[in-house]
């Protein structure tokens, strides 16, 4: 029996050989996994279905009658548009189950930022908006979202491309915000060459312009800003991180 899922960039794994149930992946899921199965060994197959790259990490969590050729954890770039094998254990006897526990985030974990590129601010040329927040803020800029800037922004502000790339996830269902932190927020994600990640987050409900796999050019429109999920007041959340692992970023 197999049987997965996948919830958000957190998922997890379970197969027990010879049955095989799969359940709905959210929609703005790109990357997945399954276990399959020879005479002589099972394998984990990763199948990315997007132009763009992601950073995984593996663990197991049970392993019965069954030969890994790498101890856990694994940590694995998947190039863009590619179905790789990531870990294969070897039968040693009847009755073999194996329980895997992975995460990814988008892009690589050997990504390096290209020191020579310029970045454009992420709104219309002439327009001036506050910073609310800057890298280190108090309120909620620490740990991954340490290097993070908040632009003080009206609803409905038109969000351009700081920087070209290829969007890689969006999502624009959400129409709440405030001080909870388990509310959701509306988003676009784009890959840059040098393939670190910048983020444009608390866009307004259906206020997404593009689709994953759109290639866009800095200054070109990406949405608009809101006040969707964790915040305290409309404004427009950027920030530009890299993987530093299969389970968080920087």
């Amino acid at each position: 029996m197999l049987e997965w899922v996948l919830l958000g960039v957190t998922a997890w794994l379970v197969y027990i050989a010879q049955k095989e149930k799969k359940r709905p992946v959210k929609r703005h899921i790109h990357c997945d996994v399954e276990v399959v199965e020879s005479d002589r060994f099972v394998e984990v197959i990763v199948d990315n279905r997007y132009g763009v790259m992601v950073t995984a990490s593996f663990d197991w969590k049970l392993v019965q009658h069954l030969a890994p050729e790498e101890d856990l954890p694994l940590v694995r770039v998947v190039p863009g548009a590619t179905t790789v094998c990531v870990a294969r254990l070897w039968k040693t006897a009847p009755g073999h189950q194996v329980s895997v526990d992975y995460n990814w985030v988008w892009g690589s974990l050997t990504a390096r930022h290209d020191p020579d590129c310029v970045y454009h601010l992420p709104y219309a040329s002439g327009k001036s908006y506050g910073v609310s927040q800057g890298p280190g803020g108090e309120f909620s800029h620490s740990g991954e979202s340490f290097h993070a800037i908040d632009f003080d922004m009206p609803i409905g502000t038109p969000v351009l491309a700081a920087r070209a790339g290829v969007v890689v996830d969006v999502e624009d269902d959400f129409r709440y915000g405030g001080l909870g932190k388990n509310i959701g927020g509306n988003y676009v994600f784009v890959q840059h060459e040098d393939d670190t990640v910048a983020e444009y987050f608390h866009l307004k409900a259906g206020g997404v312009a593009v689709r994953p796999g759109t290639v866009v050019e800095a200054g070109e429109l990406l949405g608009y800003s809101g006040n969707s999920g964790y915040s305290g007041g409309p404004h427009l959340h950027f920030m530009v991180f890299k993987a530093k692992s299969g389970k968080a970023r920087e």
